[in-house]
């Protein structure tokens, strides 16, 4: 029941498949490290190539590229600041997608579960991605559909777990997942999985303008981050990989670079660390969450095994009954638990509310700084 910054996606998407092998494509080396191996955990002043991490010259440099470069989701704090039985919250508006009636008598639409919403940057266009593969475009003003997106030249069966407005809210990304219509997979027991896209459509004409291609299973989540003035779309899917695209203003061309961590099997959520010029972001990786530098594409740290099965949302809120100083920042994460079989009890809780702290405690150039791991919860 939080409202966080100026947009919000859904969460809803089908849990991470059981494990297994997975390709190595824009591995930086050969192999893979198998969750029964421990997780080799980074040195607290080394990275995981055995690179210097930080300086203390690169800390100042780095935190004026903060003030430079802000990020905007933080500066628009969330309307509902507080939720009580005086200040409850109320349902606005409700509709049935899965009703054919909906879309005849109000013209919502009609298709199935949808799995990701989001809206414009001005809050007068709603998106919405379709698990039965279409896009929605509604005016949330009005309250009426304005356009359905849907590529015409998919071959193949598509699914849309996520959406995301351009800056410019002319354009759509949507991701999800792609599955052969020829090929059955008795493992997953659904039509075989095969690489996923992301795809950029216009609005207006509803064509699909670009096509990325990079992931070799399910995409199930994006973010849009601009650093150092440029932008950037953050993707993290079943794979296990985490990409860093940039896509040129004409969107007709892009690059994209992998994020150089091969011991995540997959990545279900991301989201920015505040109050340093976008350089940091968490994932929810697996078990637990990680933290990787944007600008290195390098794992910094990781926090595993905050829940039995897989954690699917990690958010930095603001709540003003806990005092943070200023280089802190409060992290709220959500993960599924496994039942045991004897007494149907999860394993673990299923909420956990965590402090990050960045060191900005320096004394010289010599000093190294981290995440201090002692601050998150037994």
């Amino acid at each position: 029941g939080m409202s966080l910054g100026n947009s919000f996606s859904g969460d809803l998407f089908p849990p991470p498949k059981r494990k297994k092998q997975k390709t190595n494509e824009g591995a930086s080396y050969k192999g893979r490290i198998s969750k029964a191996d421990p997780l080799p955990r980074p040195n607290r002043t080394l990275l995981a190539n055995g690179t210097i991490y930080h300086t203390y010259t690169e800390f100042l440099n780095g935190q004026t590229r903060a003030r430079e470069y802000p990020d905007t989701f933080w500066l628009k704090r969330a309307p509902l600041r507080l939720i009580n039985q005086d200040h409850p919250v109320t349902l606005y508006k409700s509709l049935n997608l899965t009703d054919i009636n909906v879309n005849n008598e109000l013209g919502w639409g009609f298709g199935g579960h949808i799995c990701g919403l989001s809206f414009s940057s001005d809050g007068e266009l709603l998106a919405g991605a379709s698990i039965l593969g279409s896009c929605f475009i509604w005016d949330a003003l009005e309250w009426k559909m304005l356009q359905v997106l849907r590529d015409p030249d998919e071959a193949e069966i598509e699914e849309l777990y996520r959406v995301l407005f351009s800056r410019d809210s002319t354009k759509v990304y949507t991701c999800g997942k792609l599955k052969s219509r020829t090929t059955w997979s008795e493992e997953d027991g659904d039509n075989f999985c095969i690489p996923g896209k992301i795809k950029i459509y216009d609005i207006l004409t509803g064509k699909v303008l670009l096509q990325l291609e990079g992931h070799q299973e399910e995409i199930l989540c994006m973010k849009l981050v601009t650093f150092a003035n440029k932008e950037y779309l953050l993707t993290g899917g079943q794979d296990g990989r985490i990409i860093r695209w940039e896509i040129n203003e004409d969107f007709t061309s892009y690059e994209k670079v992998f994020i150089d961590d091969m011991t995540t099997h997959y990545v279900c959520a991301l989201t920015m660390l505040p109050n340093c010029g976008n350089k940091f972001f968490v994932a929810g990786c697996d078990e637990g969450i990680k933290i990787f530098d944007i600008e290195r594409n390098v794992l910094v740290d990781s926090f595993p095994d905050l829940y039995s099965s897989f954690c699917d949302v990690v958010k930095v809120v603001h709540i003003p009954l806990i005092p943070v100083e200023a280089h802190e920042s409060l992290l709220i994460t959500r993960g599924v638990e496994l039942l045991d079989a004897t007494t149907n009890k999860r394993l673990l809780d299923t909420l956990w509310l965590s402090v990050a702290v960045f060191n900005h405690f320096c004394r010289n150039e010599d000093e190294q700084m981290s995440f201090v791991e002692d601050l998150w919860p037994n």
